[in-house]
This record gives structure tokens, sequence and C-alpha cells, in this order.
């Protein structure tokens, strides 16, 4: 459906279909081996890369669907690929959040990149600071995206990502308090709160 609408030049009506998929074929939590999972990603960035060269500038969801999609291609490429596209990842979030004020996945993006800089290890650190300098970002930073999110739409994911949060910044007792919210709305067997009650418990 969504590369027909392409091919009928119809951008607005594809980028919409594109939110109506499943969100679990974007997901973290999705196998990093699946070559499914790459190529919905890649197709996302071909239909958000043609819709940009007819409306770029005025665009909040082809800048939150670019940084989203280029953000999650991380997982299927090198050190540099990802360094080299987390600088884009960023621009294209912080352009969407202004178009897009009461959006909660652009916030939560945001989060996201804050929380994989944060989390770097340091052969990420140092290719990362040999093409740009430092890149930096901190769980604090995080934290207030997720706070936002969580704000404007409840959903489990950033409730997790919200316990996660506090647990990286050693806040024992809000990341228990935040993780029993999450648990409170269902979910299916073996999702990220499992890991999570394990890492807090």
């Amino acid at each position: 459906r969504v590369d027909a609408l392409r091919e009928l030049l119809q951008y607005d009506e594809a980028l919409a279909a594109l939110q109506e998929l499943d969100r679990d074929d974007l997901s973290e939590e999705a196998p990093k081996e699946s070559a499914e999972r790459e190529r919905y990603i890649r197709d996302g960035l071909a239909i958000v890369d043609e819709a940009a060269r007819a409306k770029w500038a005025d665009s909040g969801e082809i800048f939150k669907w670019h940084g989203c999609l280029l953000g999650a291609l991380s997982d299927f490429v090198g050190t540099k690929e990802k360094v080299t596209n987390a600088l884009i990842v960023r621009e294209s979030l912080e352009r969407a959040a202004p178009l897009l004020p009461d959006d909660a996945t652009v916030q939560t993006a945001l989060g996201q990149w804050c929380t994989k800089v944060a989390s770097m290890n340091v052969l990420q650190r140092n290719a990362a600071k040999l093409l740009f300098g430092p890149l930096e970002a901190t769980h604090e930073e995080a934290l207030a995206y997720y706070t936002r999110a969580n704000e404007l739409r409840t959903e489990k994911r950033v409730l997790i990502k919200l316990a996660e949060t506090h647990l990286a910044l050693s806040q024992r007792g809000d990341a228990k308090a935040w993780a029993e919210r999450a648990s409170m709305i269902p979910s299916k067997p073996g999702g990220a709160e499992d890991d999570l009650d394990a890492k807090i418990a």
C-alpha cells in the first residue's frame, strides 16, 4: 500500500500508512538479526527521502520519520556509519520537535537518542570524537524527553524507558516506581519489562 501511494506521489498518505504499521516492526525489542526489520527500515527511509525532496522544509512528519528510521538503522550498520548518522538523527528530530510540539513519538525518539549516546562504549566515543569532536548527551537529558513524552501520551514503552533511565542514574526507588506503573499495562510475555524487573530486583 505504501509503495503504491509513493508511486502516485501521494506522500502524505504514504507517511500516514507508515504510521499505521505495527510498531513492533520498528521496536528496539525486535531481533537485531532480522533481515525483514532492516528491509522495513530501509524501505521507510526511501519513502521519507523521496517525500523530503518534494516538501522537506515544512513537514514535521518527514523530519520525525527521517530521524526515527535512521536511528533504527543503527542496529544494522557499523560503528563509523552509526556515528555519522547520529548527528543527522538528532538534527532531524530537533527540527521535528517545534513543528510537532504535541507529538510524543518525537520526544521519545529524542530521549532514545540521548540514551544511546550516553551509553556509548569507548570505541564508539573515540570514533565520534575523531569524526565530529565529542558527541555528548546525558541520561538526565533523556529523562527530560521521556517525561515530556509521558505527559503527552502514556505508553508502556515510555514508562519502561523512564524506569531504565532512573536505573542508569542509580535512582532505584524511582526506577521501581516507574517499572510498577509499566507493569500495570498488559503486554506480551518476554517483553522489555521482564528484563527490567531482573535489573531492579
